[in-house]
């Protein structure tokens, strides 16, 4: 096809200024030029006004679309660390079907991000404490040192005359610093709230469970479920059906030995029978051997459908660290599932470092419980990270406290107080003795005498009004 039929064939928005144009030229040539000229002639001239049409609406295209490009540029940055820290990979495992009027913007995941104050507050016991110190941490609240210290004025340098070194001289607000350190005191003791909620429960012996499809792998070996320990394991495993995974969505069980137990093929929706049963299954575990770690989470790691996986172990397993670490990445490396693992009353350290790199190689949580020893506890993924935030604004505390006294570091501290400085702006009228009810308002009593002159007056209560008013009297009681 010539250029001219290629171009016939695009659907095109013409300029109606150019088509009139083109009318009115066809007229003026109609009646300049004999009716035996050439049509041909017509024709070209038509494809020609076309073809600049076309090109100016390609000319359009282009500048629209570098337009776009620039405010894509704008609001994602330019660098390419910038784009990552923006873009935020979408979850679509178990997702709903979107909405058919939902509409994708650009602005959506900064939209995203002014929400998650939002959501974090309202989901808190739906959150483990990574997701919960992203709107309640330290640093999110702005109470850091370098926030107090940003509310500072900054003085002159004042060089020491001995050793000639230059010391910073900060001025503070007496108001400023107080509420610092109150607001301080109340992060405190949020987080203190955060972990004795994180220590009831279920939560205490096996932590705080994420996701809505899991599975969950005991340990059933002969080390685990002897000494007594059957019973005690067996009863926290029923508080936690009842607690944390009467609210998941699915559900799998399996209990590992020497060998693989699962008590389904499948992962299971959870309702009232399903409870039932996985109570029921709970209450018949025995003792089977050794601790086949590796065939436990080889097994697990087929099964499709899950968010997360509960790995609760007691004993020391077959497999050495290294082995288990190495395949639990590469197993986990794209899947999205992460692991929880749990050292449930377990007196072998090396048990416990290997748990907590399983959770580390996986982008999971750990968490350990010993009846014995109660420190232990506090070595957890969650409460470690409350812990350290307490540290942290413990620290700013003892710092204000270093500034009351005059020094922080090498400036050299003043608290103003702000009750002296307006003190010193008033005049010294004000500080004179005044009369009780100064401060209300003005109040005027009428009186209740007729106004007279000083003339009047004494003419009537005057010695001489008085002498001539008892004559008078004298001279009627004689009548």
């Amino acid at each position: 096809m010539d250029i001219f039929g290629s171009m016939f064939s695009r659907r095109l928005k013409p300029d109606p200024k150019s088509e009139e144009s083109g009318e009115e030229k066809e007229k003026a040539d109609k009646k300049e030029r004999p009716m035996s000229a050439d049509p041909r002639r017509y024709s070209h001239q038509y494809n020609q006004n076309r073809i600049d049409n076309e090109e100016d609406e390609d000319e359009d295209d282009e500048e629209e679309q570098e337009e776009d490009e620039e405010d894509l540029d704008e609001l994602l940055g330019d660098s390419d660390d910038e784009r990552e820290k923006m873009w935020r990979q979408p979850q679509v495992k178990n997702a709903r079907p979107p909405h058919p009027l939902t509409i994708t913007h650009v602005n959506q995941t900064k939209d995203l991000q002014r929400l998650e104050d939002v959501v974090s507050a309202a989901d808190a016991e739906k959150q483990n404490s990574e997701e919960w110190l992203k709107a309640h941490s330290v640093s999110h609240l702005k109470l850091t040192l370098k926030d107090l210290v940003d509310k500072g004025k900054i003085g002159r340098l004042h060089p020491d005359q001995q050793t000639g070194k230059v010391t910073q001289h900060i001025q503070f607000d007496a108001y400023d610093v107080n509420e610092f350190e109150y607001r301080l005191n109340v992060a405190i003791e949020m987080y203190t709230k955060r972990i004795k909620w994180l220590l009831q429960g279920s939560k205490r012996m096996f932590g705080h469970l994420m996701g809505r499809r899991i599975a969950v792998c005991v340990d059933t070996s002969d080390a685990n479920m002897g000494f007594g320990r059957q019973t005690a394991l067996q009863e926290a495993l029923l508080h936690l059906i009842d607690e944390q995974l009467t609210e998941k969505s699915g559900i799998y069980l399996v209990g590992f030995g020497s060998d693989v137990v699962p008590l389904w093929s499948v992962v299971r929706d959870v309702n009232y029978h399903l409870l039932q049963e996985a109570k029921l299954w709970t209450t018949q575990l025995r003792g089977s051997g050794g601790t086949n770690l590796l065939k436990a989470m080889k097994h697990v790691m087929k099964l499709s459908d899950l968010d997360g996986i509960v790995l609760i172990l007691g004993s020391v397993p077959d497999q050495p660290s290294e082995i288990l670490c190495d395949f639990i990445y590469q197993m986990g490396v794209g899947k999205g599932v992460t692991l929880h693992t749990v050292a449930y009353d377990c007196s072998n350290n090396q048990t416990n470092v290997t748990l907590k790199r399983l959770a580390e190689s996986s982008g999971g949580r750990y968490h350990c419980y010993t009846a014995s020893c109660e420190e232990q506890i506090y070595t957890g993924t969650d409460i470690s990270l409350l812990l350290c935030e307490i540290k942290e604004a413990q620290d700013v505390i003892n710092k204000i406290k270093e500034m009351r006294q005059g020094m922080m570091g090498n400036a050299i501290i003043s608290i103003m107080n702000e009750i002296t400085t307006e003190v010193s702006k008033l005049p010294q009228s004000r500080f004179l003795p005044r009369p009780p009810g100064h401060e209300l308002p003005l109040r005027l009593d009428i009186p209740n005498f007729h106004p007279r002159t000083s003339q009047e007056w004494l003419q009537q209560h005057g010695l001489k009004g008085k002498t001539t008013a008892e004559g008078f009297r004298k001279i009627y009681r004689n009548f």
